[in-house]
Formats: C-alpha cells, sequence, structure tokens
C-alpha cells in the first residue's frame, strides 16, 4: 500500500512573511531533496514568490493566476494527485498559498476532495503581520486575516521588530479576540523553532461551506529595462495607501548586474541585492496587488513605466 504524502501548508496575507518561513522550513528538510516538493501560488499573471524559493532541488511547481482555495482548487487537487501517482520519491509537500487564499477552504478541499485518501496534512501555519493588522489593513482584509489565523494550527505572528509596543499589544490583542483557540508564536523574520511547528496542535476540519474571499486586483508586469531605484520608491509610497503589496525581481540602473528582489507591504518597502543573473537574461518583474476599486490598473501602469531607466 503507497503511503499517504505527507502535506504542509503555509498561508497568511499578503506580505506576511510566507516566503521566507518556507525558506526556513526547506532549510530544515535539509536543503529539500529530491524527497520534498513545493507547491507555490501566486496571485497575478507572474509567479514571483516561486522565483524567491531558494535551494529546493526537488520540484517547484506553481500555481497561478487565482487562489487555490477558489478559482484553481482543481489544479491544486490534480497536482498532488499526479505526485502521488507519478513521483513515489517524493515524500513531503510544501504548500505556499497565495496571501489572498482561505485557509479554511484550502483544508476543505484536501479534506473533501479525492486527496483525503491520498494525503496526510502534517501542519498548518498561518503567518500574520504585526506591524499591519488591525489598523494598517482595510475591513475585508482584516476579515480575510482572522479567518486564516483561526483555521491555523498555529499562528506566527511576524515582523514583530517593525512592530513598536503600543502596535504589538494591539496585534496580540487583536488575535485574541478573533482566533482565541489558536496558539501564537511572535517572532521577526519567520524564525520558528522546528520543534514548536511539528508540535502544533492538529484540528478537525468541519463542514464543506467555503468562505467568501475578498475582491482584489493586481497589475503584472515584466520590463526589459532597469527601474531607478529612487524613482520606484519614490512611487511606491505615492501610493502605499492603496496598493496593500508589491514584490518583484527586479533589475536596478545603478546595479545592473545584480537581480534586486523587492518586498513592499503597506508603507514599507525594501529593495534588496539577490546575486548576480548569471545565464537568466536582465529583466524586471514586478507585481502590485490592491482592493477593488483602491486604484486604477492604467494608473499604476503610467506610474511603473515612469520609473523606467
Amino acid at each position: 500500500m503507497q503511503n499517504l504524502l505527507a502535506v504542509g501548508l503555509v498561508g497568511g496575507f499578503l506580505g506576511s512573511g510566507k516566503t521566507t518561513l518556507l525558506n526556513r522550513l526547506l532549510q530544515h528538510d535539509g536543503g529539500a531533496d529530491q524527497r520534498t516538493a513545493v507547491l507555490v501560488n501566486d496571485f497575478g499573471d507572474l509567479n514571483i514568490d516561486a522565483r524567491l524559493i531558494r535551494e529546493v532541488r526537488g520540484k517547484t511547481l506553481h500555481l497561478q493566476s487565482g487562489c487555490i482555495c477558489c478559482s484553481i482548487r482543481d489544479d491544486l487537487v490534480d497536482e498532488l494527485m499526479h505526485l502521488r501517482a507519478h513521483h513515489p520519491e517524493v515524500e513531503r509537500v510544501w504548500i505556499e498559498a497565495s496571501g489572498l487564499s482561505d485557509v479554511g477552504n484550502i483544508l476543505r478541499t484536501l479534506a473533501l476532495s479525492r486527496t483525503r485518501h491520498a494525503v496526510r496534512l502534517e501542519s498548518v501555519l498561518t503567518l500574520v503581520d504585526a506591524a499591519s493588522v488591525p489598523g494598517g489593513l482595510p475591513r475585508e482584509a482584516r476579515e480575510l486575516v482572522a479567518r486564516q489565523a483561526r483555521d491555523a494550527w498555529l499562528v506566527i505572528l511576524n515582523r514583530c521588530d517593525l512592530a513598536g509596543p503600543a502596535q504589538l499589544a494591539a496585534a496580540r490583542q487583536w488575535l485574541a479576540q478573533h482566533a482565541p483557540d489558536t496558539p501564537v508564536y511572535a517572532t521577526s523574520q519567520a524564525r520558528v523553532p522546528r520543534a514548536l511547528l511539528e508540535g502544533a496542535d492538529r484540528r478537525e476540519i468541519q463542514g464543506d461551506t467555503a468562505a467568501d474571499v475578498p475582491a482584489f486586483e493586481s497589475l503584472s508586469r515584466r520590463y526589459a529595462r532597469a527601474f531607478e531605484r529612487e524613482a520606484l520608491l519614490a512611487m511606491l509610497a505615492r501610493h502605499q495607501a492603496s496598493v496593500l503589496r508589491s514584490k518583484g525581481v527586479l533589475q536596478l540602473a545603478d546595479a545592473p548586474r545584480l537581480q534586486t528582489v523587492l518586498q513592499g507591504v503597506g508603507r514599507y518597502h525594501s529593495l534588496r541585492a539577490a546575486g548576480p543573473w548569471r545565464e537568466a537574461s536582465p529583466t524586471s518583474e514586478i507585481v502590485l496587488i490592491w482592493p477593488q476599486g483602491a486604484a486604477e490598473a492604467d494608473a499604476l501602469d503610467a506610474a511603473l513605466e515612469a520609473c523606467l531607466a
């Protein structure tokens, strides 16, 4: 009898640190050898997060242009069943859900689809950004984060280094109110002891009612030109009230030989050098995400164009 495929789910809202945590988990798994597969789901036409997964010598599979809790749910089931049937060397799968995915809906898919006899759920982790919850998110986003936290086995209250004492206390109080039964571990840079992840309480998955996910829009662009660093940062600062999340792998005019990773959440934006391009042709790929109606795609498109060298 074929063994069940072990599955770990990493969820959390936009910019909460899911990819950082997944990289740390993969390091714990010995750099992720051929026994580990990674399913990465990103919102938008460019799967930036999949490019930021490091040291995966096994399989990295992309689930794209939707969130796995709703619009591409069948793709998730198909990929898991395909892995189990055709790649017996794979023993564990880590799923990084889109920041707009509802964790409970994904769990119901795993429990109620044909995967229920093929996979064994081992961990459900939700990251929450201590610097933005609750006051830094619109109401619809807060409701989604609350559901993500309630359905987790462990909440990782991340980015505590960016939250002052009052903000951190407010985030803890909000979690205690909206996810009282979920244990919370506070940290920065998604640093969590492995023993704590393995000891998270398991939850029963109940019901088959899918929760509504708030509507968001995205703009995904790929350019053959470099960005001007200061112009891009200024543009993102101007739109921080509407654009909740920005991310990308860019070429910058002042460092053309290096890949530069953009990470932005609300008013926080960073550009970090990530090594040479090597065989890859230098390009700039960027994704912006905002609540439906909060921004105009054409205006953002023009603003990005104006930042190119």
